[in-house]
Formats: structure tokens, sequence, C-alpha cells
């Protein structure tokens, strides 16, 4: 059984299958001069709670504003899976706190056991993150930051692999289906299709039946 895999790299969960790697998204992050992100620079050791939605806003971030274990270690650093866990650990970074569900809805259900007297959040994101978890830091009256950091870009390589051999398409986000439709079309009906989440499944669900 053949898998292809669409996001940027290949998820744990699919480590030992196997798998063809065709990236239809890129990661681009936003320009250092962004207002956005000169201000989070400017913040980024007073902030006291760092929360990360992806490996990519890891890196990005790391790239962007540099990463101080010395420094965040001392602060509440939350993620939002172990896949994000794993990427700061990398970094040597540890998380204080990680989301018992891997999405949005589970960094809120955390968010609702903190205390937030004194805190000043940051939460490094893309441009097509939902606003969920800065809906949720509004309504709480907390002092924090989202910017944008980094945009997802759809991408056509070339050769694309033949469908001809893919037993199983895997979604690992919502733009890695907005990425197969732009390089494929349609999503064809007689492979197994697999999703990460129920927030990918969610919205591949909504994108079929239009």
């Amino acid at each position: 059984m053949t898998t292809l895999c669409l996001g940027p790299d290949i998820p744990q969960l699919l480590i030992g299958e196997e798998v063809v790697h065709c990236p239809l998204i890129q990661i681009t992050p936003r320009q250092p001069s962004n207002q956005d992100i000169v201000k989070a620079g400017a913040n980024w050791s007073y902030y006291t709670h760092f929360i990360f939605t992806s490996k990519a806003a890891v890196n990005v971030a790391a790239e962007l504003f540099g990463v101080c274990p010395d420094t965040m270690n001392c602060q509440s650093v939350i993620a939002v899976g172990d896949a994000t866990a794993q990427c700061l650990a990398k970094r040597g970074i540890s998380c204080r706190y990680v989301a018992a569900k891997s999405t949005a809805e589970g960094i809120v259900a955390l968010l609702t056991t903190l205390d937030f007297d004194g805190a000043l959040i940051v939460w490094p994101r893309s441009a097509r993150a939902r606003p969920i978890i800065s809906d949720y830091l509004l309504l709480r009256g907390a002092c924090y930051h989202a910017p944008i950091i980094y945009d997802t870009d759809l991408c056509v390589p070339s050769p694309l692999p033949s469908l001809d051999r893919i037993d199983t398409i895997f979604f690992s986000s919502p733009s890695t289906i907005d990425g197969f439709l732009n390089a494929y079309t349609v999503i064809p009906s007689d492979k197994s299709i697999r999703c990460i989440g129920p927030i990918t499944q969610s919205y591949l669900d909504r994108t079929v039946s239009v």
C-alpha cells in the first residue's frame, strides 16, 4: 500500500509506511521588516507565554526571532500536540503544557485552566490560522500578540506523481487539500483518503460537498 503525502514533511504517523512525498504547499516566512514581526521581535524576551500550533510556526519563529532555551524554558511554552512539542525539544525548548487534542480547540481547552494575571502572551501563527485562540484570549481580556509570521502557499512540482501507483492520499492540513485540488483538479473516488485530524476532515467534507 502506497500513501501520497502532500505536506512539507512526512508526519511521524506515516514513518515506516511506503510513502510518496510530494509537497504541494510551501511555507513562506513573512519579511523581517513586517510591522507584526518587528513588534514580536522587540517583545520576544518579555513574553511570559508562548503558544505554538505547528512545527512550521516553531521553525519560522526560530528563523525570525531566534530561540533562547535559557529564556524560554523559564516561561510557559504551550504546544498544540506531541509533534510540535518534539520540534521544540529539538531546539532545546521544553513545553510546560501540551494540549490533549491537537487542535486550536484543544489549545483553548488548555488555556481555560491557566491564570493569565500579569501574563504577556504571544501566538506566532500562519496567515490561514483560524482565529479561535485569539478570540478566546480577547474574551478573557488577556494581554496577547498574535503575529502572522508565515504564509502557506500552493505549489505544483514537476513532474507530479501518477496517481496510478497511489493507494491512499494523506491530507495533513486543509492547505494540502487546496494544494491537491490545485494540482490534480479533483479528489479521486477510487483512492483511500486519510486526514490527520478532525479539522482537516471537516474541511475535506465541506470541500467535496461543494
